[in-house]
């Protein structure tokens, strides 16, 4: 396989799980945040749940992006 095909495949995973991190960024941290904060009921622990899954997971999600694009070759 050459480097130029390796570096697309390469490219579109890094692409795809990027696509992951927004996902888990704006379901598990920024639609709950906004629903808290328009909602009357009182803020407890269960709140911040999503808002923390989603956080570790988005940015889990963009150091495997930046891990997989460290690999690509030099043509």
């Amino acid at each position: 396989m050459s480097n130029q095909i390796h570096n697309e495949r390469t490219k579109m995973f890094a692409d795809y799980i990027n696509n992951l991190a927004v996902v888990a960024m704006s379901t598990g941290a920024i639609i709950p945040a906004v629903t808290a904060t328009l909602s009357t009921q009182e803020l407890g622990f269960r709140t911040f749940i999503p808002l923390i899954v989603g956080g570790i997971l988005a940015t889990a999600l963009r150091f495997c992006v930046s891990w997989a694009l460290g690999n690509l070759k030099d043509d």
